[in-house]
């Protein structure tokens, strides 16, 4: 879904704080009075995403810890500033976001959010579990707000700032997957950008945890794919791949059918596939047996497979 709204006199304040609210959380908004308001919002939605490129003449927005509560969000918040420059202060630590950076921040933390001069911002609201289940343990406690700044944090930029230019002219489902694969990108500059941590033995155990996931998500199609052939891959013992992936808070099993599951939903989330037989796209994401491929379907979305399919094809008419 696509929302574009121009707002551009001071009685157009009362809607503009409505429009960020419903994006990022309840915040009080504040303006210069010596500076005439005007503001641009675009919104393009994607499945459990949401693009906001946010353009606006200042503000300060103050994000309190009853507004935090009274909205349960459990989401991050990742953003580039276009032109200008943007203060955010969360946990008693500030940042300031240029164009070409990146920043992150969490919707679940009181927050301020301010600029004085007429700045424009590309964001991305990212379901924080979804992220966090990207990440190895000890970056799962990453606190906010967090400046991206490794290396791969240039491809991230790139990547996000490619996407959003082009999401209105791709499919539905290509600008799903894209986003699934710029959260990837993220947590990737996360575990990069972690000062505090050596290159000792824990750095070499998330590579090769990142390089585990890589190899079972480009196999998935593969039914034999487990633990024996994932460890072989990635030239450790299956003792050392289990480790490895507990220090990340998930077993190597629950991570193989997670992956399983979410090909299969991207897949039955497109219309083209009403065509296809179940059992089909079953057998294409990995799973031998289509009952047990169903039971675990309808666990995880609370859907069938057949009733997803439906949904997407009713969608597309």
């Amino acid at each position: 879904m696509k929302r574009e709204v121009t707002l551009r006199s001071a009685n157009d304040k009362d809607t503009y704080r409505e429009i960020i609210s419903s994006l990022f959380g309840s915040h009080d908004l504040r303006f210069s009075p010596d500076r005439q308001f005007s503001a641009e919002v675009k919104c393009v939605d994607i499945k459990d995403f949401r693009f906001a490129c946010v353009h606006a003449s200042n503000q300060l927005g103050v994000r309190q810890h009853k507004q935090v509560e009274k909205d349960q969000r459990d989401d991050l918040v990742l953003f580039t500033s276009l032109s200008g420059a943007v203060q955010l202060t969360q946990n008693s630590r500030e940042l300031t976001v240029r164009p070409g950076e990146l920043g992150l921040y969490d919707l679940r933390s009181p927050s301020v959010w301010k600029h004085s001069d007429p700045t424009a911002v590309l964001n991305l609201v990212i379901p924080g579990e979804m992220l966090r289940r990207r990440l190895s343990g000890l970056s799962r406690k990453t606190s906010f707000p967090y400046k991206v700044s490794s290396g791969v944090s240039r491809l991230s930029h790139g990547f996000f700032m490619g996407l959003w230019n082009e999401v209105e002219g791709i499919s539905s489902f290509d600008a799903e997957v894209c986003t699934r694969y710029l959260a990837d990108l993220l947590a990737l500059s996360i575990e990069r950008g972690e000062k505090s941590l050596p290159l000792n033995k824990q750095a070499a155990r998330r590579a090769l945890y990142h390089r585990s996931i890589a190899f079972i998500r480009s196999h998935l199609e593969d039914p034999d794919l487990d633990p024996q052939s994932i460890a072989e891959a990635a030239g450790i013992s299956v003792r050392y791949l289990h480790q490895i992936f507990e220090e990340a808070g998930q077993s190597v099993c629950t991570c193989l059918r997670d992956a399983r599951l979410e090909r299969a939903h991207a897949e039955l989330s497109r219309p083209r596939t009403i065509a296809y037989p179940i059992s089909e796209i079953a057998r294409r994401s990995g799973f031998r047996n289509p009952s047990h491929f169903a039971t675990a379907f309808k666990r995880r979305y609370g859907l069938s497979p057949r009733d997803q399919q439906n949904l997407a094809s009713a969608r597309e008419g």
